[in-house]
């Protein structure tokens, strides 16, 4: 990515900048299927000719893989694609529209548009509880319940009767702020409601930030390596993904998180 000129004009509006054509990695999922028909059947292969030939009328006839745009467009407004499109474009538009992304989104004039937080922007309408610290200190800001519930119901349960498993459980603070009296070697958690789960921290080192001495923490390999009936979390396994590479108990490998219960996407 890549700013050119000043950041801030005098409008108070953003210089435009250039950036790689990120939009191809967030319409894939509209796309594959088609992609999938026509290298499963080589009788197809002519659908491949077709597809490739309409994509200039999906990106607006691009001249180069970079597209100038501005940072507000980019990250909220929405770089609009899919202007007008006619014939097979029209199709493979609407198949993108239809697969849901919540990172695109349709215009009123029928287009569409990409942007990385255009659908976070004034959209936090969770409910949290969290505990005061009165009596434990050391419970200070820890999250008690999400939208009037102590755990959630997106991933796999440990049982048929329910029974909460590890990866429903809302542990830590929301990440704005941590228990204190923290000692070396200790491990905490933060909630992320981007992701539906809880996050386990490790202590690393001791750091200096502007005199101030502090501990360094990291996210560990239970994030989104270590994630198997091996490791007691396979409630994360929750299999929803068809044609990926991913292990005969329905886990994906290691690097890798099935987000579909979620978010309807992978990381």
């Amino acid at each position: 990515m890549a700013f050119h000129g000043s950041p801030m004009d005098d409008t108070n509006t953003i210089a435009p900048f250039s950036w790689v054509h990120g939009i191809m990695i967030s319409i894939f999922d509209g796309v594959k299927s088609v992609l999938q028909i026509s290298e499963n059947d080589p009788g197809l292969a002519l659908l491949l000719v077709h597809l490739n030939a309409n994509l200039k009328a999906v990106f607006n006839d691009p001249r180069s893989m970079f597209v100038s745009t501005s940072v507000r467009e980019y990250l909220f407004d929405g770089v609009r694609f899919c202007i007008n499109p006619q014939g097979i474009a029209k199709a493979i538009c609407n198949q993108i529209k239809e697969s849901g992304s919540k990172t695109i989104r349709e215009k009123s004039d029928g287009s569409l548009a990409f942007s990385f937080f255009g659908h976070k922007n004034g959209s936090g309408h969770e409910v949290y509880e969290v505990h005061t610290g009165k009596g434990d200190p050391m419970r200070v800001l820890e999250i008690q319940k999400l939208d009037d519930s102590h755990n959630l119901q997106v991933w796999l349960n440990a049982s048929s009767e329910g029974e909460t498993s590890v990866c429903n459980q809302i542990n830590g603070t929301d990440a704005s702020a941590y228990p204190p009296f923290r000692q070396r070697g200790d491990s905490m958690y933060i909630f992320s409601a981007d992701i539906c789960r809880s996050v386990q921290l490790f202590y690393q080192t001791d750091i200096q930030y502007q005199g101030i001495p502090g501990y360094r923490y990291s996210i560990g390999e239970n994030f989104i390596n270590d994630i198997g009936p091996e490791h007691d979390n396979e409630c994360f396994c929750v299999d929803k993904l068809a044609n990926v590479i991913k292990r005969k108990n329905g886990c994906l490998y290691a690097g890798a998180l099935d987000l579909t219960t979620c978010l309807g996407e992978l990381l």
